[in-house]
């Protein structure tokens, strides 16, 4: 079983936060660390999940008055294909109050590398409660289908949402009083 931790309560857990966040996202869609800390504490929620004292998953979450974005989700591979995915996500959804929660999931590129990782991410997402949202999002290069659960949302909603996340971030570019 494991335990969410609220990060910014537990500053002990931020190095392994940032190298399981670091290891499981590719540079292109990473903000640096210290940005999306400082904007979780403000406008989000940064969850670590442990075990004893190790740090097993993480949760990035921007939370808005009727929507809230996933923004970033890992589990350490030694815990993946064994449940801990599927809880840690059944836990963040009891945590959205009312909102609807979605996720950008990399868009499936048939013959590309990873490809198959891109449809089993899917799969999990819809196997936990998600619904595709019927459109696709493009960022930093990428293209990301749209999913959702407590209800759809739709491409103006997301449209108006994301902005809102970079532009907090950017602002914490310039405001580096965090230290990690």
């Amino acid at each position: 079983m494991l335990t969410p931790v609220l990060l910014s309560s537990h500053p002990e857990y931020v190095g392994a936060a940032r190298t399981l966040y670091e290891e499981s996202f590719p540079e292109s869609e990473r903000v640096p660390f210290e940005a999306l800390i400082r904007s979780c504490t403000m406008d989000g929620r940064f969850y670590v999940f442990t075990e004893g004292k190790e740090v097993k998953a993480m949760a990035a979450l921007a939370v808005g008055k009727t929507i809230m974005s996933l923004v970033y989700f890992a589990v350490v591979p030694e815990a993946r294909n064994h449940g801990a995915g599927s809880e840690l996500l059944r836990w963040v959804l009891s945590k959205r109050e009312g909102r609807r929660l979605f996720i950008d999931a990399e868009d499936p590129e048939p013959g590309a590398p990873a490809d198959d990782i891109r449809v089993r991410r899917l799969g999990f997402y819809q196997r936990n409660g998600f619904t595709s949202c019927g459109f696709v999002s493009e960022w930093n290069g990428g293209r990301y289908q749209i999913w959702s659960a407590g209800g759809l949302i739709t491409k103006e909603e997301h449209d108006a949402f994301c902005p809102q996340i970079e532009t907090h971030l950017r602002q914490q570019l310039h405001n580096r009083k965090i230290k990690m």
